[in-house]
């Protein structure tokens, strides 16, 4: 068995082409790119034609020490430059405003302040890991460092597409992250604390309708943007059960988070009661306040 070669020595194979005619290539890296050459035929057993083994050995050090990189565009791309690349792609693909916003956000506020102007394909294991030492050093949960994490290394995947090939390994692959602690435990108010809520609403003529948008979120378990996006359609009053077909985000409706999402919740007696109460016509939506967050946001017809 030969010996395994000593790193940044580069590496020696054959390959036959479609006659059977073997040669002998070379592949090393330089500059954090692979490099792939042609050194010459074998020499069959016999011949004085084509190189022998410490002949092409000598060849690919040869070439190793001449032959120049040249820099590809992953050279010249910043972070931020492949971002608003990536920011491009993914609204070309039809992903969710909130995804491509998270992505935007990412990069603005801790991705591309750290890594500057340092070109996308210079990237190492040891800037991601740096990247983390920060993030923890500023006091970010997490939860958030595995997002931010996550952002870069979708970025890199991307950049290693094959109509790309702007990085040619992903950094953040094998990085340490820190734990994520475990929530197994959900708490859920009881009647005296969410009867202590429905106390407190703001009252007016909206308030019946208040009480049934918070009372709807407390006993279904609906996200905000689900509950502020609910109409008088998505309630089926003979099942007792709400149906959840969108959701409100970044000041528009969409589609649910995901598609376990969309799904059907019963409705607890008290809320069933509390939404017979609310104010409502034929074909009619859970109408808010117009211009305010929160339980008073308009909600479409």
């Amino acid at each position: 068995m030969a010996a395994r070669r000593s790193y940044g020595t580069g590496s020696l194979y054959e390959r036959a082409d479609r006659t059977g005619r073997v040669s002998w290539y070379g592949k090393w890296h330089a500059d954090g790119r692979r490099v792939k050459r042609s050194i010459g035929p074998k020499r069959a057993e016999g011949s004085r034609d084509g190189f022998t083994r410490a002949q092409a050995e000598a060849e690919l050090r040869r070439l190793m020490a001449e032959v120049q990189v040249v820099a590809t565009v992953g050279h010249s791309l910043t972070v931020a430059a492949a971002g608003e690349r990536y920011q491009r792609h993914l609204k070309r693909a039809g992903r969710k405003r909130s995804t491509i916003a998270a992505v935007e956000s990412a990069l603005r506020v801790q991705l591309v302040p750290f890594f500057t102007d340092k070109a996308l394909d210079t990237v190492r294991h040891e800037d991601v890991a740096d990247l983390v030492a920060v993030l923890e050093g500023k006091g970010l949960s997490p939860k958030s460092i595995h997002n931010y994490v996550g952002t870069l290394s979708a970025l890199f995947n991307f950049a290693r597409g094959p109509q790309r090939r702007w990085a040619a390994v992903n950094p953040c692959e094998g990085v340490e992250l820190p734990g994520v602690p475990e929530h197994d435990e959900i708490r859920f108010l009881d009647e005296a604390e969410w009867e202590a809520v429905l106390r407190h609403v703001s009252p007016g003529a909206y308030q019946a309708l208040d009480r049934a948008f918070y009372l709807t979120a407390i006993m279904a378990g609906l996200r905000h943007g689900e509950v502020i996006a609910l109409r008088w359609r998505d309630v089926d009053w003979m099942a007792g059960r709400i149906r959840v077909r969108q959701n409100w985000v970044l000041g528009e409706f969409d589609t649910p988070k995901s598609r376990r999402a969309t799904r059907s919740v019963p409705m607890s007696g008290p809320a069933r009661g509390r939404a017979r109460q609310a104010p409502q016509g034929p074909g009619r939506a859970l109408r808010r306040r117009p211009g305010v967050r929160g339980p008073h946001h308009p909600a479409a017809a």
